[in-house]
């Protein structure tokens, strides 16, 4: 549904264009260029979702990403699913100022300590609620009777479902992580348990993510450097 692979881009370059050139640009230049291309009620809500899935990477990055992996070159937080367990717990995040890891959390809940950061357990429920959010503002624009369900609709839906799934995978291996380092450091079998539990969990999101992008994007999509 375009000539060029950029113009898929469109809202990304209108912002920043209009932005750029009048910092007070009015919000309703670009809502106006949902609803012409969407439908009233169904750009509105791509729209919303759109501007709540813009979060999840960055808090991704910020909150769960095993620093180790920060280069772009070799870790990608839209691909990656980062480490098996017991790595991914041990793992030193990115922005160790506001969020506190997984083994500092376990080790806070096991000596009865209290922490300024966010903890694991409120980048979870923050994952698990922005997820919802996005998936609700979806099926909002799928019933909307006035929906103009082209290519441009669908392809817009499916990174939504995307970025919902993601951020509902690493909600639940965040507590995957924190009980099995309940378990590492206090040898606590139901610990163990949990932690298999929500790692099932994060499995059955992440396949969410294939279903969603499945029948939609290229299987041969190249990231980071080729050799």
């Amino acid at each position: 549904y375009y000539d060029y692979e950029f113009e898929r881009y469109r809202d990304y370059y209108s912002v920043w264009g209009r932005i750029t050139y009048n910092p007070d640009t009015p919000p309703e230049v670009w809502e106006q260029e949902y609803v012409n291309r969407f439908g009233h009620k169904a750009g509105k809500a791509l729209l919303d979702g759109l501007h709540l899935a813009s979060r999840v990477l960055p808090r991704i990055v910020a909150a769960s990403y095993p620093y180790s992996r920060f280069p772009t070159t070799r870790g990608w937080a839209e691909m990656q699913r980062q480490y098996d367990l017991p790595e991914y717990s041990n793992a030193e995040g990115s922005d160790i100022q506001q969020f506190m890891n997984m083994k500092e959390f376990a080790e806070m809940l096991l000596d009865g300590s209290a922490t300024p950061k966010r903890t694991p357990l409120q980048t979870s429920q923050w994952f698990q609620t922005q997820s919802e959010q996005i998936l609700e503002k979806v099926r909002q624009a799928e019933n909307s009777e006035d929906a103009l369900q082209g290519n441009a609709f669908h392809s817009t839906v499916t990174d939504l479902k995307i970025l919902a799934n993601l951020s509902l995978y690493h909600s639940h291996r965040l507590m995957a992580g924190v009980y099995y380092q309940l378990y590492e450091q206090a040898n606590d079998l139901h610990a163990l348990d949990l932690a298999i539990k929500r790692e099932q969990q994060a499995r059955n999101a992440w396949s969410h993510i294939v279903e969603a992008a499945g029948d939609v994007y290229n299987k041969q999509l190249i990231f980071g450097v080729k050799e």
